[in-house]
């Protein structure tokens, strides 16, 4: 396998990429958010102390599903620039290479403990970390991605269910 595009990560992908990589936080923001606000409706009928106690458990609530709600936008819109910018992504059989304005990057395959396909392209999670790098799906034609596909189920990177060899997210 020897696969060579450019791909440029526009506004759209970048928030598909933050909702999807951002997708456990957010929920459990919203679970504890959620919890604290029903937890401070019995205080609202309590005395003076009680009633306060609880709008302030009711206003940390609220402020964590607000949280949850607004990460996305707030992740993308601090950006850089760069971010946006066309890279050189090379994959071979050994490593993935990936060159932007800024930086180059190259992982070893081993470097990684799962390929998640999504319907925007590909996240790989390096193993022993809660990061991951991207694969844009745009850039790559048909023929290439199914290869890709191949080659990860090979070495085990693909997710369960996902099929031997099936790159569709």
């Amino acid at each position: 396998m020897h696969i060579e595009f450019t791909a440029a990560r526009d506004r759209q992908y970048m928030i598909q990429l933050a909702r999807t990589v951002t997708a456990r936080a957010r929920r459990s923001l919203v679970v504890m958010g959620v919890f604290l606000m029903v937890a401070s409706l019995p205080g609202l009928a309590g005395e003076a102390w009680a009633v306060l106690a609880s709008l302030l458990v009711f206003l940390v609530g609220f402020s964590l599903v607000m949280i949850a709600v607004r990460l996305v936008g707030s992740l993308v819109g601090r950006m850089p620039e760069h971010m946006f910018t066309p890279r050189s992504y090379v994959l071979t059989p050994e490593k993935l290479r990936v060159v932007s304005q800024v930086a180059t990057h190259e992982y070893r395959w081993e470097a990684f403990r799962v390929a998640r396909p999504v319907p925007f392209g590909l996240l790989l999670r390096l193993a022993g970390q809660d990061s991951y790098g991207d694969i844009p799906r745009s850039g790559c034609t048909d023929e290439e991605w199914a290869q890709l596909g191949e080659f990860l189920a090979q070495h085990r990177l693909l997710r369960a269910g996902t099929g031997s060899g099936t790159m569709s997210g």
